[in-house]
């Protein structure tokens, strides 16, 4: 994972992105990350969600995610034939780093291409981000939806 503390990883993705701004531009690196991003998503969460609940899936990723000092939560709210999550984080790892690379939201260089990542490499998962911390918002909300399957 990384070599140095669990909240280094999201500092890197930052480091990832300056460095690549600088090589191939803002859009260039937006885009490379997302490939990147997608490849990591369809590897890691790929045996997780296949076959399974998104809420059951995304269960299994928490003891991993609170590893790295996040603090999340998942609701199942899977209605009318949607195979439904909310992912809940309440704490941003990214916000710190933001400013300090010149990034004025966070969110572009990670959530918002982890949620593209994530519907990249799964067809038929929708996904969006409904709040932001750093929006104002006291949390960070994402939905991911899928038409029930499983």
């Amino acid at each position: 994972m990384t070599n140095g503390q669990p909240g280094d990883m999201f500092r890197q993705r930052f480091v990832r992105f300056r460095d690549l701004r600088g090589q191939i531009g803002e859009q260039g690196a937006l885009q490379k990350m997302l490939e990147q991003e997608t490849e990591r998503e369809r590897k890691q969460m790929g045996p997780l969600i296949q076959g399974t609940p998104l809420a059951q899936a995304l269960n299994k990723a928490v003891p991993f995610f609170e590893t790295l000092g996040m603090k999340m939560s998942v609701a199942d709210i899977s209605n009318g034939g949607q195979d439904a999550v909310l992912e809940i984080q309440r704490f941003c790892p990214y916000a710190a780093h933001a400013a300090e690379f010149g990034v004025g939201r966070p969110c572009r260089v990670a959530c918002d291409i982890d949620i593209q990542a994530v519907m990249n490499a799964f067809p038929g998962v929708r996904g969006r981000m409904l709040c932001s911390q750093a929006d104002g918002d006291c949390t960070c909300v994402f939905k991911y939806e899928r038409d029930s399957t499983v």
